[in-house]
This record gives structure tokens, sequence and C-alpha cells, in this order.
């Protein structure tokens, strides 16, 4: 179960407000049982093939999460 509270990795959440599959209150509803550790990125206007209608957007919110996550465990590539 990802909301394991055994889990404590942090977690990137990526979702167009138009997607039909995953609604955005999905997301946010993933996002809140969470807590903390999750990161909720709200694409406007994106359903959900977010790599072919955002790919720019989805990039630089990636580089930038994993950019932390390196810097949180001293990994600073």
């Amino acid at each position: 179960d990802v909301c394991s509270s055994d889990l404590t990795e942090p977690v990137m959440i990526l979702n167009g407000t138009d997607d039909p599959v995953t609604t955005i209150d999905d997301a946010r509803d993933l996002a809140a049982a969470l807590g903390e550790r999750a990161t909720l990125h709200e694409l406007p206007g994106c359903g959900h093939g977010l790599l072919e209608e955002a790919p720019q957007q989805v990039m630089e919110r990636l580089r930038h999460f994993l950019q932390a996550i390196g810097e949180t465990h001293g990994d600073t590539r």
C-alpha cells in the first residue's frame, strides 16, 4: 500500500487537471493521504498523456524533484 506509514520515501504526483482516467480529485486525495512526503504538481489543461501533452513541464518537474532528493541524501549530481 503506497500510503503505508512504513514507507517514508518522497513521492511526486504529476496529474493533468483534465485527466479523465486519474482525475485531479484522485491525485489530490492521494497527495493528502501521503501527507508531507507527497509533492503534487497539477498540469492545467492536460489529460492522461502528460509526456505527450507537456513533455517540457514533466521533465522540468522531474529534474527538480530528483535534484531535491539528491540534495537531501547528499548526492549533488
